[in-house]
């Protein structure tokens, strides 16, 4: 099958007619100082909220799920188990996903005024969530330093046709799937592997998709 064409972008950084884009200094001079501003009891009360939560969560599921299955899944028992166990798995999902965004802005030093504060909690959540810590601090470090550098980048970068030794394999499935440009299928598939397999192996193992990566 035919790959779409890629995506090319209307504005050219080198044309002398094009506009002017704003610095990261300009940018940040109109943000509201009370953006930057770091708070011991916001960030403390944001994770007893986030582990109130998912406390909570877990307490509801062992009071109202049966961790057996039903002997028939093709029933309303069947049904009732299923639905219930997988609105657990969605609202669990996501605030365990909102609980390591915190962990994520310790990271950053984002949460708490002291980076001892910082390191604590980072590490305490990280370790709860079955997630390496400073390990992930590190290259998350080098992801915002080389964001969107094909070589340098750790997270969300599409190998080259000579790193996946797909020159002579224009029609191999990963092919498709990485250049899928604006096939809306393999755009899905795509989202769909990255969301299922990526972002839990970045997570445990600071997988990256850029093969040339080095600590």
């Amino acid at each position: 099958p035919q790959l779409a064409p890629h995506w090319t972008s209307p504005y050219n950084p080198l044309d002398p007619k094009a506009p002017k884009l704003p610095t990261k200094g300009e940018i940040k001079a109109v943000i509201p100082k009370e953006c930057f501003e770091r708070s011991y009891l916001k960030g403390l009360s944001w994770v007893i909220f986030d582990v109130g939560l998912v406390a909570l969560l877990a307490f509801t599921a062992k009071a109202f799920l049966s961790t057996t299955p039903p002997p028939i899944y093709f029933s309303s028992e069947g049904l009732v188990w299923l639905l219930g166990w997988s609105m657990y798995a969605f609202c669990m999902g996501s605030s365990s996903v909102g609980l390591w965004v915190l962990a994520h802005e310790c990271g950053h030093g984002a949460l708490f005024p002291s980076k001892k504060w910082n390191d604590f909690f980072g590490f305490a959540i990280h370790q709860a969530m079955m997630c390496p810590c400073y390990s992930w601090r590190h290259v998350h470090a080098k992801h915002h330093q080389f964001t969107n550098h094909l070589s340098r980048d750790t997270t969300h970068v599409p190998g080259s046709l000579s790193e996946l030794g797909l020159l002579a394999q224009q029609n191999s499935l990963f092919s498709l799937l990485c250049l899928s440009g604006n096939n809306d299928t393999l755009l899905a598939a795509n989202m769909v592997l990255n969301l299922v397999l990526g972002f839990p192996l970045y997570l445990a193992c600071w997988f990256s998709p850029c093969l040339s990566f080095k600590l």
